[in-house]
Parts: C-alpha cells; sequence; structure tokens
C-alpha cells in the first residue's frame, strides 16, 4: 500500500498627426501582433511522432558498475532515463541516439548497448530496440558513443539504457562466468556541446503549457542533504501515533535554502537530482514537494497528486546496497509554496532488503 508524505489609460487628443505617421504605428502594431501570435502558436503546437531523443549516459549517473548477471550470464548494468523521457515517451517508430564519451576500468573486447523498458509496466525486463555493439575497448581512454536506436516496441513506464559483456566476445561465453566486473566512467558534455545534451520532455511540457512567468530551479539534493534517514513511518489513530502498524518509511527534509530567498509557485519547475548511496537495497525510492510550515497549516501538498499512479514520483528504481546511485525527478508545481519547501521521501513496505529503515549518504 502505498501512503504518501504528507491603465487604463487616458489618451490625449494631438492636434495633428500626419497620414504616414499613423501608417507606421498601425503597420508597427500589427507586425508586433503577428508575432505574438506566431509565438503563441509555436508555445501550443503538438509534438509530433514519430521523433527523436537525445540521452546522454552522463545525465542519469556519472558512473556504473557493470556486475556479474547470473541469469544471462554477463556482466551489465542499466542506467534508468525515464524522468527526462515520460511527460512525452519513446514510442514506435521513434529514434532515440545514445550520445556521450566514457571509459572503462578493464578491457572489454565487446560492449552491447541497447534499450530496455525494465518497469512494472514493461515486466522488468521489455527490450525496446536492437543491440549495439562497441569493439575493442582499451582501459583508461575515453571512447565516443554515438549509437542510433530504432524503437520497435511502446515504452509502457520506463527506459533505460544497457551495458553488457561476457568477458571473452559477444556470445553468452558458454555459460561461464568470464572476465571479470567493469566500471564505466562517464563526461560530463561542455556547456556549449548541445548536441549532448539530454532530451527533457519535462521542459517541453513547460514551453506548451506554462507562461512566460514560470522559473525552473535545478535542485542537487546530496549538496543541501548529505545525510537522510529514513525512517519508519506510523499511521495517527486520533491524534495519536499506531505504533502496532507500520504505514511505509518516510524523511521529510526542508530545501528552502536552497531557493536562495525564493520559494516555487503554480506554474514553477523543480528538477531534483540526487546522487548517494543507501545501506540497503531499495527498489522505488519516492519524491515529492510539500509545504510543512505553520503558515501552510502543517502540510500542504504542492501537486494535484494522482492517488492511484505513483510512478511520477520516482527518483530511481534498484538500488543496490552500498554502491553509488543517481535518480532525478521533475515536478511542475499545481500550487505557490506559502513558507517552506520540503520534500517527502518515502519506499514502500517490502521495498527494502533487508525491510526496514534506511540510511542514504552523499556519494564519496
Amino acid at each position: 500500500m502505498h501512503f504518501m508524505c504528507y491603465d487604463y489609460y487616458t489618451m490625449k487628443k494631438l492636434p495633428f498627426i500626419s497620414f504616414s505617421i499613423l501608417f507606421t504605428v498601425l503597420l508597427t502594431v500589427s507586425c508586433a501582433s503577428t508575432k505574438s501570435t506566431a509565438d503563441s502558436a509555436d508555445k501550443n503546437k503538438k509534438i509530433e511522432h514519430p521523433r527523436t531523443y537525445i540521452l546522454n549516459p552522463y545525465e542519469g549517473a556519472k558512473s556504473i558498475t557493470l556486475n556479474y548477471n547470473d541469469y544471462y550470464y554477463c556482466y551489465e548494468a542499466k542506467i534508468d532515463m525515464w524522468s527526462y523521457l515520460k511527460k512525452d515517451k519513446p514510442i514506435t517508430e521513434d529514434k532515440v541516439i545514445v550520445r556521450g564519451r566514457f571509459k572503462s576500468s578493464i578491457a572489454i573486447p565487446c560492449l552491447t548497448v541497447y534499450l530496455e523498458d525494465n518497469s512494472y509496466e514493461g515486466n522488468y525486463c521489455s527490450v525496446l530496440s536492437e543491440d549495439n555493439r562497441i569493439m575493442d575497448i582499451q582501459p583508461g581512454s575515453y571512447f565516443d558513443l554515438n549509437l542510433a536506436f530504432n524503437i520497435n516496441k511502446d515504452s509502457a513506464g520506463g527506459l533505460s539504457i544497457v551495458f553488457s559483456y561476457d568477458g571473452i566476445n559477444h556470445g553468452m561465453a558458454d555459460f561461464m562466468k568470464v572476465g571479470k566486473k567493469a566500471v564505466l566512467t562517464f563526461e560530463e558534455p561542455a556547456p556549449e556541446e548541445e548536441d549532448f545534451f539530454t532530451t527533457n520532455t519535462n521542459n517541453e511540457v513547460i514551453e506548451l503549457e506554462e507562461d512566460a512567468t514560470a522559473h525552473t530551479y535545478n535542485i542537487h539534493l546530496e549538496q543541501w542533504m548529505p545525510f537522510i534517514e529514513i525512517a519508519t513511518h506510523y499511521p495517527v489513530v486520533n491524534g495519536v501515533e499506531d505504533m502496532t502498524m507500520v504505514d511505509n518509511y518516510q524523511a521529510v527534509v526542508d530545501l528552502t535554502p536552497a531557493f536562495n530567498g525564493k520559494l516555487p509557485r503554480k506554474g514553477d519547475t523543480v528538477n531534483i537530482t540526487w546522487a548517494a548511496y543507501s545501506d540497503v537495497r531499495l527498489r522505488n525510492l519516492y519524491v515529492r514537494p510539500v509545504d510543512c510550515s505553520a503558515e501552510a497549516g502543517g502540510w500542504r501538498e504542492l501537486l494535484n497528486v494522482n492517488w492511484d499512479d505513483f510512478d511520477d514520483y520516482i527518483v530511481t528504481r534498484s538500488i543496490k546496497s552500498n554502491e553509488p546511485f543517481t535518480g532525478n525527478v521533475s515536478f511542475v508545481m499545481s500550487k505557490d509554496t506559502v513558507a517552506q519547501f520540503c520534500l517527502c521521501i518515502w519506499y514502500d513496505i517490502g521495498d527494502a532488503w533487508p525491510n526496514g529503515p534506511a540510511i542514504i549518504k552523499k556519494a564519496r
């Protein structure tokens, strides 16, 4: 069960105005009006498919470790990119270009890359594309990634970039555990390398739906909260915690200082990224904004929460114990923050192994 953290102006007559000046004024106003209409049309134009998405693995994880997968007999790691795509998800006949730079800690004869929907809706392992392969990777040197994938199946609820190798070549290594785990480190694109920036469909929604006064805030959670304890949360019955039952595991953290004296308002977008470690395995980790101030009555939801579907609040999935993870989630504010911007962070009963509280620290 999911339980949520809770002037009329006066025109003076002019004695004389020439026809030419009047014509010029009218022409200028007409052009300005035409431009305004065109701009409005651009902001409201429909995004058409098939389309092309750019994914830079760095935007999902600065580094990954390819660990041995006993089921597929290979070394494998996945980078979840869904938070960038879920507002206009890739469908059949779309194209995804994986573009960036990386280096490996070991030699890899053949690195296989493909796209997968590993969400519940996608049955955790729904392959969305054919493979691309990178041959003869030597350790320590950066390699350019520029791989095109044609989407052959609609993404239902997720999209991850999968990197795998078997230790020998591009076969299955005869069902033997060959080779060793590899660490892939991704390079951050330079500000001028726009062709390397990940397509963020959340920003597209802003352009289509929000007015020019909307602001976007980018918050790195670990910079403001390097240590978070997610504790047992008990239901409140008649104003008293019932400690015979557990609702979920959650923490509420105050991020008001991160906005430098401002507070997000309705229509603003808040992008949260989080690079950290967890001391336990976690399946799904959720985040959403609330106002916990006395001025807001102690608890004010800042989104129009869909109480039947919480996937929009997943910051990351499949966290391994004591291994670095990078998560991201974006919110378009449905309400003004009154006095205090907080994040409610939670996971459900059964989503941790072992089941219970967790401590999440800033990535080393």
